[in-house]
């Protein structure tokens, strides 16, 4: 039996030599995909990238279970090839099946880096927001796949009938109701998590010491972070287009907030006066020279939240470098198990 490490490498070097004719001549890739609050890797055969931005995938952890139960690498790579190929007909399937009333309830909206999506927004509608658009998602399911979503192209509101302005209407609606904001504090995030902090020598009691930490940034909330997603942490920084999200966040602490975009999933939210401008750029660039993060990546930019003209503007000026563009590009979908 191989362990998983040498089992991932047999199956990138074979995979092709067992896929259905079907995909072919397709690219095979790896992803790094948010399921059950943690990031797993999945693989799948990308066919017709520059018309497509959904297709299916098999769970690399998935793959080996099977392994493990039958020790068959042929039989286990021939189920998966299948798999995606039934995944594109069930894609393919749904696609036919959407009408104007299904895209009205299960729209909701996503927000990406606009300067690394210029091919997808110019076939998708969308709305800006500082160095960000907001894009459109809708749900894609069937019989052989795992339910997830994919882009609302231009082709979809022309074959539905929807308009630009229903859609931004229902996924807004859709969004507030279906992905509820949680805002909660930096010292928050450690709960459950204790072994990998380290509080120095003279704490012995680590939870009771984390609870104090906790009550004092709710005491003193402009002395801490504040992270605002939402109840599912993932695709969460969409949170930050709600208004009232961010003027709950500055009720709270009484002043005018900077917002540090640091993944798709979240943000993170300061008082004004808690760092600089700049101290907060350099916290940002080290978050997204990060390797393992890009594919998170959302945006080089602060923004500064007024509370009176209850507005949001960037106030630094980073476009996006080269090793950002390396990065998977953070709108491709995926559906699997």
């Amino acid at each position: 039996m191989m362990d998983y490490a040498t089992f991932r490498e047999a199956v990138l070097q074979n995979f092709m030599d067992y896929a259905p004719v079907s995909v072919i001549n397709g690219e095979l890739r790896v992803f790094q995909v948010g399921k059950d609050n943690e990031m797993k890797e999945a693989l799948s055969v990308i066919v017709d990238s520059d018309v497509r931005d959904t297709w299916p995938i098999v769970y690399l952890d998935k793959l080996y279970e099977n392994y493990l139960t039958c020790d068959n690498l042929p039989g286990v790579l021939v189920s998966a090839g299948n798999f995606l190929e039934q995944g594109y007909k069930g894609i393919e399937k749904s696609y036919q099946m959407l009408d104007a009333d299904n895209l009205r309830m299960n729209v909701e909206m996503e927000i990406v880096n606009t300067q690394l999506n210029q091919r997808l927004l110019e076939n998708a509608p969308h709305k800006e927001f500082q160095d960000l658009s907001v894009i459109y998602r809708w749900p894609i399911a069937s019989d052989l796949v795992f339910t997830d979503v994919s882009t609302v192209t231009n082709t979809i509101l022309e074959k539905t009938g929807v308009t630009e302005e229903e859609l931004y209407r229902c996924a807004v609606e859709n969004t507030r109701k279906k992905n509820k904001p949680k805002i909660i504090s930096i010292e928050e995030t450690m709960e459950g998590k204790l072994d990998k902090f380290d509080f120095g020598p003279d704490v012995a009691d680590k939870e009771a010491y984390l609870q104090q930490i906790i009550a004092d940034a709710k005491a003193n909330p402009q002395s801490t972070m504040w992270v605002l997603s939402n109840e599912h942490g993932q695709n969460g920084a969409i949170q930050m287009v709600y208004e009232e999200n961010l003027r709950k966040i500055g009720e709270m602490m009484k002043t005018d907030l900077y917002i540090v975009p640091s993944s798709r999933h979240e943000v993170i939210v300061v008082s004004d006066g808690y760092s600089s401008v700049g101290q907060l750029e350099d916290m940002l660039m080290d978050v997204n020279q990060d390797v393992d993060e890009r594919k998170n990546f959302l945006s080089n930019n602060v923004y500064h939240y007024d509370r009176t003209k209850r507005k949001v503007t960037v106030v630094t000026d980073n476009p996006v470098q080269e090793h950002n563009m390396v990065s998977p590009v953070i709108t491709e979908n995926r559906i699997g198990r």
